[in-house]
């Protein structure tokens, strides 16, 4: 293994175990010795010695089996350094995304808490205000319209890529907007980390604007009609061909007694402005086991709604 290579596999195996004690890094090297994966080779040790006498102790050089009398070298370098490459590459061009982005947000943001490299990734953290900060940093992290997002804790998670380089986007205060959106629509429904009110028309990113129709009966995806269109799309469709969807102005007029909730409640459903169905639990349809589609309000545990139309 080349010089360089040692001191790189020497600074990741501390960063590894900074945390524990010597004795461990020394029962690995002994473990490894014993399946044959290192030796001590004096010829390679000594050069390495004489080159760098301040790590005489640190030396250790991968053995690569043995070298047989005429056999041919061919020049290559081996699956191992290749890979090391390969990572080198990754990480440099991570490192690249990671400038981009800070020289790009960092001070123009507010609610940007942290963009970090993380070796052959980008982490970018924030605060979000409101949803449109999320919808924006889903945007710009690269994740796609359909990507499923989970909840940890108090922060909403996302993936994406840009440039090649995968970002993963730490979100926090997104669950809590999302239940909000949730409470305040009228006929809410959660699906790839947003929260659509099908009782608002909806613009895709062509500026066409659609309706909720109907749900579709066999997984109860909703079914949304454009004016101009004999035949409704499904919703996740619609997402998939021109998303993300954005919320237009309320279908129904304000009714004076139902306060800043734009409309009069239905008796019977209670505070959720709706009856629910009896079959359907908490949810106002029950949901198709096959796609996970339903009505019912964002999944505490992170899970993610949909399916496939």
């Amino acid at each position: 293994m080349q010089d360089g290579s040692i001191r790189t596999a020497a600074t990741v195996i501390r960063e590894c175990f900074a945390n524990f004690e010597a004795e461990v890094a020394v029962r690995l090297a002994l473990a490894l010795d014993a399946d044959t994966v290192l030796r001590l080779t004096s010829g390679a040790a000594e050069e390495e010695r004489e080159r760098h006498p301040e790590r005489a102790c640190d030396t250790v050089v991968l053995w690569q089996g043995p070298v047989f009398a005429g056999q041919p070298d061919t020049g290559q370098v081996g699956s191992l350094e290749a890979e090391a490459v390969a990572w080198e590459a990754k990480c440099a061009r991570a490192k690249t995304v990671w400038a981009a982005l800070g020289m790009q947000f960092h001070g123009r943001r507010p609610e940007l808490m942290a963009i970090e490299w993380d070796r052959d990734r980008v982490v970018v953290c924030i605060k979000a205000a409101s949803l449109a900060d999320w919808d924006f940093w889903l945007t710009v992290i690269g994740a796609p319209v359909d990507a499923d997002t989970r909840q940890a804790g108090y922060a909403q998670l996302a993936f994406g890529t840009r440039d090649g380089v995968p970002v993963h986007l730490v979100a926090h205060d997104v669950p809590r907007l999302l239940s909000e959106a949730w409470e305040a629509a009228r006929e809410p429904y959660f699906l790839w980390g947003r929260v659509y009110d099908l009782a608002r028309p909806l613009t895709d990113r062509n500026g066409d604007t659609w309706q909720h129709h109907r749900f579709r009966p066999r997984d109860h995806v909703p079914l949304l009609w454009r004016g101009d269109r004999d035949e409704p799309s499904a919703l996740t469709h619609l997402i998939r061909d021109a998303g993300p969807l954005t919320a237009g102005a309320a279908r129904f007029a304000p009714d004076p007694a139902a306060g800043a909730a734009g409309f009069a409640p239905d008796p019977a459903a209670g505070a959720a402005g709706f009856a629910p169905d009896p079959a359907a639990g908490a949810t106002l349809f029950s949901p198709d086991p096959a796609t996970g589609a339903s009505h019912s309000a964002p999944d505490p545990a992170g899970a993610e709604e949909g399916g496939d139309a």
